[in-house]
Order: C-alpha cells, then sequence, then structure tokens
C-alpha cells in the first residue's frame, strides 16, 4: 500500500485522507458521495489505479462507466499521461456510456443488423406515429410527448402497463404503441432501446449474463445521481452476486429527472447490495469559503438527502453578492459591468460565466452583448461564457453570475403548477439543486440577480434568495 502511495505522490497526485481511503477501498459494494470540487475524477482514476496495481485485476476485466462520451475521454487521456500503468493496459480497460457499452453487447449478441436512430430521426418517427393516429399536434408537444414516452421506458414501462384511465394518459398510450409499431416495421431502434433490449436479453438468458458477469469482475459508475432505473437494473444484473461495484455521485447535483434519472437510487444502493461502504468527500477545493457556506446553507434545505456537510479550505473571498435590479435590461448592463471588473487586463486568464434556469432569461442579456460588443473589451469576451445551469454541470469558472433568480423561472413555473403536491415538491427540490449546482460552478466570486420586473411585469424573487439568507 504504502508503495502504491509513495507511486501516485512522484506521478504528482496527493490524495487527502478521505480521498486516500476510496481510492484503497477493499473491493466490496462501495458508494463514494463526492461534493462539488473534491476531486471526484482524480479519485476515481487512483480507483482504477489501485484495482490494476495493488489488487492485480486486470484491465479488460475493469468495467468504467461514465455519464458522457467526453467523460469517458478525459477518463483515458488522463490515465494516459499519468504514465503509472502502460497504454495498453489503458487502451485495454473498458471505458463508456451506459448506451455505448450497451450497443457493443447487442452488436454481439443479436444476429440482425442495428440501426440506431438519431435524435432527429426518432421525433421524426414519433410525428409520423402522431399523423397516423389522426392527430395534430405542434413541434413543441412532440418534443414533450417523446421525452415522457423516453422517461416511461427509462423507468421500464411498458406500453400496455401505463393503467391508461383519462382522456390524456389514453392519447399518450396510443402514441407510445404506436411509435414502437413503427420502429418494428422499420427494423430501427432509438437510443433509449439500447438499454430496454439490453435488459430484456439479460433478463431472460442466464448465458448471456453470465458470460457478462465473468467479463467484467469490478464495475465502476460516475455521476451515479443522474442514472435512470433500467441503468440501475443493468448495473445489478453485472454486479450480482459478488456486488464488487464501485458508484461516484452526490445525489445533491441530481438535476436530469426529465430524462429519467432518479436520484433515489444512491439511497436504494444500500437496500440491493450488501456489505456497502460509504465513503464521503466533503471538502470542496474549487471555491471559496463564502460561496460554499452559501451553496451548503441552500442544500441543506432538502428533506430528503443523504446528510452531509461541505466545507472549504479556509480559502477566504468575498461575499456572493445579491442584486434586484430594475428591469432585465438594467440586470444585463449591471453583470455585464461587474464581470468586466472582474477580467481586465491585469487578469486575462481569468474566466466568468453567466449562468440562467431557460435562454428565455437570457434574452435582454444576450442582445446587449450583441450591441455592445465593440465597447465591452476584447478581453472580457474571449473569457465570458453564457450558458444554461444544465449546460453548466461539470465546468468551473472564476467568476460567476447568476441570472433570473425568481420565483416562475427558478423554481421553474412548470415545477410550480403541478397539481399533486407531492410532484411538486419533487420538481422544486431538483430545481434547488439546479441553483446549488449552479453556485458551485464558481472559484472565487458570486453575482445573484433577481430583477424586478420581467417582460414588465412585477416578479417575486426565488423562495431559495431567502433560504440562503441573500441581503442586498
Amino acid at each position: 500500500m504504502d508503495q502504491f502511495v509513495d507511486e501516485l505522490f512522484r506521478s504528482g497526485i496527493r490524495l487527502d485522507s478521505d480521498q486516500l481511503r476510496a481510492a484503497t477501498a477493499p473491493i466490496v459494494p462501495l458508494i463514494i458521495t463526492a461534493s462539488p470540487g473534491s476531486g471526484k475524477t482524480t479519485c476515481l482514476i487512483c480507483r482504477i489505479l489501485f484495482l490494476l496495481k495493488v489488487m492485480r485485476l486486470a484491465a479488460n476485466e475493469l468495467l468504467a462507466v461514465t455519464f458522457s462520451r467526453k467523460a469517458a475521454e478525459e477518463l483515458q487521456t488522463r490515465l494516459q499521461e499519468l504514465r503509472f500503468v502502460h497504454p495498453l493496459t489503458v487502451s485495454s480497460l473498458q471505458v463508456g456510456t451506459f448506451h455505448s457499452i450497451f450497443l457493443r453487447f447487442l452488436l454481439r449478441n443479436t444476429h440482425s443488423p442495428i440501426t440506431v436512430l438519431s435524435e432527429s430521426e426518432a421525433k421524426s418517427l414519433f410525428a409520423k406515429a402522431v399523423a397516423l393516429e389522426g392527430l395534430s399536434v405542434g413541434r413543441n408537444r412532440i418534443d414533450e410527448l417523446i421525452r415522457i414516452v423516453g422517461v416511461l421506458k427509462n423507468n421500464l414501462i411498458h406500453s400496455d402497463a401505463l393503467g391508461a384511465k383519462s382522456r390524456r394518459s389514453k392519447l399518450l398510450q396510443r402514441l407510445y404503441k404506436s411509435y414502437e409499431r413503427l420502429k418494428a416495421s422499420n427494423c430501427v431502434l432509438d437510443f433509449d432501446d439500447i438499454l430496454i433490449q439490453s435488459h430484456r436479453l439479460l433478463t431472460k438468458y442466464p448465458n448471456m449474463r453470465q458470460e457478462m458477469q465473468n467479463q467484467f469482475r469490478y464495475v465502476l459508475v460516475d455521476e451515479f445521481q443522474d442514472t435512470s432505473p433500467v441503468q440501475f437494473e443493468l448495473l445489478r444484473l453485472l454486479a450480482t452476486p459478488e456486488g464488487n461495484v464501485c458508484v461516484v455521485g452526490d445525489d445533491d447535483q441530481a438535476i436530469y429527472s426529465f430524462r429519467g434519472a432518479d436520484p433515489d437510487l444512491m439511497l436504494r444502493m444500500e437496500l440491493c447490495f450488501g456489505g456497502v461502504q460509504k465513503i464521503t468527500l466533503n471538502t470542496n477545493y474549487r471555491s471559496t469559503d463564502q460561496i460554499i457556506q452559501t451553496a451548503d446553507q441552500l442544500i441543506q434545505h432538502h428533506a430528503k438527502r443523504m446528510k452531509k456537510r461541505m466545507v472549504g479550505t479556509n480559502r477566504s473571498g468575498a461575499l456572493p453578492l445579491f442584486i434586484r435590479p430594475a428591469s432585465q435590461t438594467e440586470e444585463a448592463q449591471y453583470v455585464l459591468q461587474y464581470l468586466g471588473d472582474c477580467v481586465n487586463s491585469d487578469f486575462p486568464s481569468e474566466t466568468c460565466a453567466v449562468l440562467y434556469r431557460t435562454h428565455a432569461s437570457a434574452v435582454c442579456l444576450l442582445e446587449y452583448l450583441r450591441k455592445n460588443r465593440l465597447t465591452s473589451g476584447q478581453v472580457f469576451l474571449a473569457s465570458l461564457a453564457t450558458m444554461t445551469l444544465h449546460r453548466a454541470k461539470g465546468l468551473e469558472f472564476d467568476h460567476v453570475a447568476l441570472i433570473g433568480v425568481t420565483e416562475g423561472e427558478l423554481p421553474h413555473y412548470r415545477a410550480l403548477d403541478l397539481r399533486s403536491a407531492s410532484a411538486r415538491e419533487r420538481c422544486i427540490e431538483e430545481e434547488r439543486r439546479l441553483l446549488y449546482v449552479g453556485i458551485t460552478r464558481a472559484r472565487k466570486t458570486l453575482l445573484i440577480s433577481a430583477p424586478l420586473r420581467k417582460d414588465g411585469r412585477r416578479v417575486k424573487v426565488s423562495r431559495f434568495v431567502q433560504e440562503m439568507e441573500l441581503k442586498k
């Protein structure tokens, strides 16, 4: 063990005590809860190196599942750059998303050719299903309906199991069935079908399941809070009976329920695998203590979460700034002036971002930026990023401005308008997590803005501002 730690040190990797415990834990079901900025990816890399170097697992016996193709590429690149293990060993690792891994599984285990629809092709086919049912539905409504069907499939709910009673649910069931028939007649799959078909084969054919279990002696899953029930079931099938699995994630950063993800799956891990060991990485090395305290105060209002407190490294900075500009135009002027002052010719490498819940919140800012692009300063423009909170996940910036933090925008009106009290509360909790993700993108300074008026009408400040106890 000491030799392994020494090798890490010589490779430039210094782990804190919690990171080291997570990286060198015995081969048992392992849950690593990682707060923002806690070195999650480094810890995951060291866990892989430990399994290869100390536990002597072969590279092709390890399966590492990532949330995106970009994350998979980054993981392999960082392993290659360390030169801790031979490049051929790194290339033998099985790294990829759930979809890429199980597409390879289907290609190996089905005799007919597999054609997977692109997102636009799937939408076109769904629109055809709508037309065949004699319905007239707008493009936005088609996008919403196919999203709902995707969520149902990610929850392993077949069209026959919908239990349609209301007019709306009967319509959804008709479209769901029509869409599935069209795919079958055209011999094509959509993105979700890759996982559905893999689950069906692994459940139905024990020999296939046994072969895959024998192939992978240890499974690691990154961003586990963003997994869906079908992905969880696939993981359970792979890791049974030994339970040689390590999941890394943070239920406080679960923001993809609209795609079928279920943050409660992190809590269910202990029920599905015996002898689970839990390790929390709660030290944020990214942000100042003031930003960390603001984020932690917000997320503590969650009723159902894994108990933890994010802590900093005694790196002091300015208190987060809260403003209530008179309008969105005034908001744009103030925010861009603020960030421009943060990033000037003295600090050309500083990065900054404007983050927002929806594109509607950023219309005025982006228009103001376009009109004043020649006077904003080239250094500032080169360092400025504008994006939704969902897109900002996994990124970090020196200076962050969060705009449009008002009721109806964050939390979004769709969450507030839900009839079911329990569904409404679940959605509001996800909106809170979304703001938490946004706050923890900031390294040095944070500005939160809630304009008094939007599109000429007065709007209330977000309830989350009160939870953080921010004052103008």
